[in-house]
């Protein structure tokens, strides 16, 4: 059966363990990431820009954009906190590794990235400009031949934190897989609801990622200045009415 347009793009959370997690001897069939596992939760470790990796995945969850589910937890055997991006199982990999050349996807996976469009204007909001690379996303292979493509790897998100001049600049990243396989219902439907967020609801997301509160107020004001500057970008690319 195909998959519904209102399919759930996230994984369900997985009840919280005393338990660490561990790194597993499985690899990837492509790409370079490593594998971690807790009580059957496979995730993707980053020790770096923890609390950033948190706060994309959480944004994304507030407007229904597929993103992988990331926690911030231990890893035995590594100092520090680790930004965790839930994977849904050992036969998810990259949409497309950075060494490959552009592509044409199969009907599967072309499908998926038509149910993924919401990713276009949630990018663009964020300023996940590395997210140019169809390896910032992964292919869940869900079985009977069906996909589910989510986004991961935020470090590079909100580039205003680094520059106050690029607050106000929203050029959208074009994903080769989206920008060629993109539902323009979809697209719209995230982008108002990026639209209608108040600001109370940003800052309270920000609050919770756990990083320092001025940060997370910066870049709370900010998303709340550039959620009503998206449209009018993603439109002269054609991808809403």
């Amino acid at each position: 059966a195909a998959v519904p347009a209102n399919f759930v793009q996230h994984e369900i959370s997985m009840p919280q363990s005393l338990c660490e997690w561990r790194t597993i001897s499985e690899k990837p069939s492509r790409g370079i990431r490593n594998y971690v596992e807790r009580a059957g939760q496979l995730g993707y470790p980053k020790l770096e820009c923890v609390y950033i990796e948190k706060l994309g995945s959480d944004l994304a969850q507030l407007v229904c954009a597929p993103a992988a589910r990331v926690e911030v937890g231990k890893v035995l055997g590594l100092t520090g906190p680790a930004a965790i991006s839930h994977v849904h199982s050992l036969r998810s990999q990259p949409l497309r590794t950075d060494d490959e050349p552009e592509t044409v996807y199969s009907s599967a996976i072309s499908k998926a990235l038509k149910a993924a469009s919401g990713l276009l204007p949630f990018l663009a909001w964020i300023g996940a400009y590395d997210h140019e690379k169809d390896s910032n996303f992964v292919v869940d292979d869900l079985g009977n031949d069906l996909r589910r493509v989510v986004a991961i790897d935020f470090e590079d998100a909100f580039p205003w934190t680094k520059d106050e001049a690029l607050e106000e600049i929203v050029t959208p990243p074009k994903p080769p897989g989206l920008s060629a396989n993109h539902d323009r219902r979809i697209v719209n439907k995230t982008l108002s609801k990026i639209e209608m967020l108040t600001l109370a609801k940003i800052e309270a997301c920000c609050f919770s990622s756990a990083m320092s509160r001025d940060l997370a107020q910066n870049i709370a004001r900010v998303l709340h200045v550039r959620q009503h500057l998206v449209r009018d970008r993603i439109k002269e690319l054609g991808w809403v009415d």
